[in-house]
């Protein structure tokens, strides 16, 4: 259990503008698993009412899903009486999600879903997009949970224990298998040289940024954005790739829904506030 200023039970009590919310982590019952199938019923009807012939048809079912998402994980995940209200009791970041929906879409979504019908995007898209939305449970594990609170941060990665290395390295499995499909596909298209160097130069900004605000800020990479550097090697019209990117664009919305879109680069001064990050 990760331990506050005050060595507080996050279970039972958190302090204002602490992490993480109240009653966290959310317990998994009948009623949610049933309202699971609810919402995603409703999310496939959705997409069959949006077919339609024109080049938006895709950008409009991606913002459907992150919004029907987010009351999901708001409402039925953390029983929170307003699902449009974040944990920081505003609609901010129900606006941010939406808001980032669009340039979000033409990293990936707007080759798998452009053309592609309802019934598949239901069976491709929607249904693996609600298995991401439920990546809060992870934290009702201890070793999830530790996890989650020191691979984000490298200071802390000394701390991880040979139960939690075993974790990572079964996830890390699951996840370089994927990424290896995707690199055998760059490879056939020719594409594995430009994106190489795409990545390279992202990496390069990312760590001048980092270390030029290193004195005043540290970087933390939220759970909301940990996958999403994978989209564009994943630009294939194929079940492997369409899966892949619902599932992480449900951890997208999960993360935003929880916690909130929160900024990478963190303040030091405002650790001293922060109970525990995801």
């Amino acid at each position: 259990m990760a331990q506050g200023v005050q060595d507080v039970d996050l279970f039972t009590h958190v302090h204002k503008d602490t992490i993480p919310p109240l009653h966290y982590p959310p317990s998994w019952g009948l009623r949610k698993a049933l309202l699971s199938v609810v919402f995603c019923i409703i999310a496939m009807v959705c997409c069959f009412m949006i077919e339609f012939d024109t080049k938006v048809d895709g950008l409009v079912r991606l913002m459907m899903l992150f919004y029907i998402g987010y009351l999901f994980v708001a409402y039925v995940t953390l029983g929170r009486p307003n699902p449009w209200l974040s944990r920081y009791k505003n609609y901010a970041e129900l606006l941010k999600l939406l808001l980032s929906g669009v340039p979000l879409y033409f990293f990936g979504p707007h080759i798998v879903l452009q053309g592609l019908s309802a019934l598949g995007t239901s069976l491709y898209f929607v249904i693996p997009f609600f298995v991401g939305l439920h990546f809060t449970y992870f934290d009702t594990s201890p070793t999830f949970q530790s996890l989650g609170c020191k691979v984000p941060l490298p200071s802390q990665w000394h701390l991880i224990t040979w139960k939690e290395a075993i974790a990572l390295l079964c996830s890390l499995g699951v996840v370089g298998l994927i990424v290896g499909y995707h690199v055998t596909l760059l490879v056939e298209h020719d594409w594995i040289h430009r994106l190489g160097l795409g990545y390279l130069a992202s990496t390069a900004v990312v760590w001048v940024v980092s270390k030029t605000c290193q004195q005043t800020h540290y970087l933390h990479m939220h759970h909301y954005f940990l996958f999403l550097p994978l989209l564009p090697c994943m630009w294939f019209r194929t079940p492997v790739s369409t899966v892949s990117q619902a599932l992480i664009f449900g951890v997208y919305v999960e993360g935003i829904a929880v916690w909130g879109m929160d900024p990478v680069l963190v303040a030091k001064a405002s650790r001293r506030n922060i109970v525990k990050l995801e």
